[in-house]
């Protein structure tokens, strides 16, 4: 095997990924501690809800087109920057359709029309983030994320240090959303300013001014229509991941979801972890799959998962343990969130397998198999948070979350079991 599609390529770039992600989530996590101490429940709690509402509309602009063109960039190595370009027009036509509908809602939805102007600020946020993550499609399949390390470091840095000014500026929340927006719009053009250097000259933010070649549009719109179950996925997800904070603020308030939002801000870079392992194994385990050599696929996601496992449970008994101290020491009023971040903390380690799991799926395409996954997920969380979350307040959405992950880990690692040996008969009956 090619040395780019080895399984020490995966480690390295997940190594790397995990470099430049976590130090970046180091310094965001402090800045968003340094925010939610200084807006207190309330104020964190409403910013929790347009953040939610927002991460919707982000989901419903991506059409799974970044995890999809992962796996097609690393398949199609010759025509990747035309990949790029168009998935970049796809991307630039549901982000304004976005825009409309958010400035739409702002407008119709009696309890957004004070906060519109927010949503809409929120909304500006929608391009840069969309296109910086299309451009990564390239660094990802390249097995190149070494290289993104500075954009993920320095951008976070600069956020923490204008967090730190705007509190003692003592703005509002606006400021912080604001901050987000230019945060953003600084990831996009330093990954374009790298992603422009290194390939040079096929790669620039002129593609949505340039033709792509005619006759990869056919395949590459195939790969558009291939992605929109994983979308559905993504939407599903963020959904389900966002529902417990709207329960919460019809049944507690905003003081409420401030609680949950301050546990579900620390318990989330634990699922950073293997979403960053997951992707960098997409690559390798497209080209395993599509080759046939099941054995070594499955070699590689029997290892990857034990070893998961074994970093997310001890994560998750460590934050578990300390998780009242920790929200009291940020501020007294997010102890309440003490039953929910434990929980949301073994939530996350049945996150990590899901992730794991689902790459496989995707390996093979089978997009609409974690489509359903997630539909039934959706349906689980929406009983257990109707039930759990009026009796518990945050503890009880943290509670419908773990439920939901710990079912959904069982029916993903027979789905991948029942894969892996069908395809592992299919590939010994394939002449050699």
């Amino acid at each position: 095997m090619k040395r780019d599609a080895s399984a020490s390529s995966v480690l390295r770039n997940a190594f790397a990924s995990l470099i430049g992600r976590k130090l970046g989530a180091i310094l965001r996590a402090v800045a968003t501690l340094q925010m939610a101490a200084y807006l207190g429940a309330k104020g964190w709690g409403l910013f929790g809800v347009l953040v939610a509402a927002f991460d919707v509309f982000r989901v419903l602009t991506s059409l799974g087109l970044d995890t999809a063109g992962v796996r097609s960039a690393a398949l199609r190595q010759r025509t990747q920057p035309e990949l790029i370009r168009i998935i970049l027009w796809v991307k630039t036509a549901s982000c304004a359709i976005g825009v409309c509908v958010v400035a739409v809602l702002g407008l119709a939805v009696p309890s957004w029309i004070e906060q519109r102007w927010l949503l809409l600020l929120l909304a500006l946020g929608l391009f840069p983030q969309a296109y910086a993550g299309t451009l990564t499609v390239r660094f990802q399949a390249a097995h190149a994320m070494e290289r993104l390390i500075p954009v993920q470091v320095g951008v976070s840095a600069i956020y923490l240090a204008a967090v730190q000014l705007l509190i003692h500026q003592q703005v509002g929340i606006g400021g912080f959303i604001a901050l987000g927006v230019v945060a953003d719009y600084l990831t996009l053009w330093f990954t374009w300013a790298i992603g422009r250097w290194t390939w040079t000259p096929d790669l620039e933010l002129g593609v949505l001014g340039s033709a792509a070649e005619e006759a990869t549009w056919p395949s590459t719109m195939r790969v558009v229509l291939a992605g929109l179950p994983l979308g559905l996925v993504e939407v599903i997800v963020m959904i389900y991941s966002r529902l417990g904070i709207f329960l919460l603020q019809r049944s507690g308030g905003v003081a409420a979801v401030g609680h949950y939002y301050a546990a579900y801000k620390i318990a989330e870079p634990l699922v950073v972890v293997g979403g960053i392992l997951a992707l960098s194994a997409l690559p390798v385990l497209s080209r395993l799959a599509s080759q046939h050599r099941i054995k070594e696929l499955r070699d590689m996601f029997v290892r990857y998962s034990l070893r998961s496992a074994l970093l997310s449970c001890t994560l998750a008994a460590v934050v578990s343990i300390w998780s009242e101290q920790v929200l009291h020491w940020l501020n007294p009023e997010f102890a309440a969130g003490a039953g929910a971040l434990s929980a949301l903390a073994w939530a996350a380690a049945f996150m990590f397998q899901n992730q794991i799991s689902g790459v496989v799926f995707y390996a093979f395409g089978k997009y609409h198999w974690v489509a359903g996954c997630a539909a039934f997920n959706l349906v689980v969380y929406v009983t257990l948070g109707l039930s759990l979350i009026p009796r518990l307040g945050p503890t009880g959405a943290g509670l419908a979350t773990l439920g939901t992950e710990g079912l959904n880990t069982v029916i993903t690692l027979c789905g991948v079991a029942w894969l892996l040996h069908r395809n592992g008969r299919m590939a010994r009956r394939v002449p050699a």
